[in-house]
């Protein structure tokens, strides 16, 4: 294994000895330690929790701190190309994504009433009415990506193969039924990044039927992602007043399901 290479799940207590060797290696040159050597143990994992509250992770994001050596933590110890993981899109992801980066700073009118001049056309494109019901009937992240795909399929001289959804979990259900759909489950990006590509559509479950989404900008070695999402704000949450360019999702966060690549054929 070279040593710049994540094995593709966190390293914790019990974990290979070649891999912990190479953990403790690199953390005795950086200053850690000592160790019991080539044994993730107890002690390691304190040596390991100091280390994370010490460091921070890529675009300043501060680490996880539980002792187990996760990607973040891994390229925050042997580094990594700082550039990000840009794998190509395909035609129509790459459209839809230029689309929705032009669609950046558009704001709900008034801010939490998700109604606008544009979100208001959003909304439409998946059915809803933006002068009916109440604005918890109006959430819109996902009209947004539809949108965005839509604008997309047109440009290109195609229909939008998308489900006609306002539910990021009901488009997350009805898309595995689509044949030019590509599903990728989290824990399988997870182990292998270089599976997702700009343009991809994710998707969060926070529980009771509540759901996020928006579409990737761009991969990063350590499994963060930059993204553009609507119905947001710059803290990233889901129920936010506008479209923002985020830089905040990782791999790591259980809460996303997965990801779908849609392509024309």
């Amino acid at each position: 294994m070279a040593i710049s290479t994540f094995p593709g799940q966190d390293v914790g207590i019990g974990a290979e000895a070649a891999v912990v060797s190479a953990i403790q290696q690199r953390m005795l040159a950086l200053g850690y330690g000592p160790f019991n050597e080539a044994v993730f143990d107890e002690n390691m994992k304190s040596i390991a929790m100091l280390f994370q509250a010490q460091h921070s992770g890529a675009q300043n994001m501060p680490l996880v701190i539980n002792g187990d050596i996760d990607r973040q933590t891994w390229v925050a110890l042997f580094g990594a190309d700082t550039s990000a993981v840009m794998l190509e899109a395909n035609e129509l992801e790459a459209e839809a994504l230029r689309v929705a980066t032009e669609q950046i700073g558009q704001m709900e009118s008034p801010l939490g009433s998700n109604t606008g001049p544009m979100v208001d056309k959003y909304l439409r494109s998946v059915g809803i009415d933006p002068n009916k019901g109440s604005p918890d009937d109006r959430y819109w992240c996902m009209a947004f990506v539809y949108w965005c795909f839509e604008q997309a399929s047109e440009a290109l001289g195609t229909s939008n193969r998308l489900p006609k959804t306002g539910g990021c979990l009901k488009h997350w259900r009805e898309a595995k039924n689509i044949d030019v759909a590509r599903i990728v489950l989290r824990k399988d990006a997870y182990r292998d990044p270089t599976l997702l590509n700009p343009g991809m559509i994710f998707i969060m479950d926070f529980g009771e039927g509540y759901g996020h989404t928006g579409i990737v900008r761009e991969i990063s070695p350590d499994g963060s992602l930059r993204t553009v999402e609507g119905n947001t704000n710059a803290h990233g949450t889901r129920t936010g007043v506008g479209v923002f360019d985020l830089r905040r999702r990782t791999l790591s966060d259980k809460m996303i399901v997965g990801f779908i690549s849609y392509s024309l054929e």
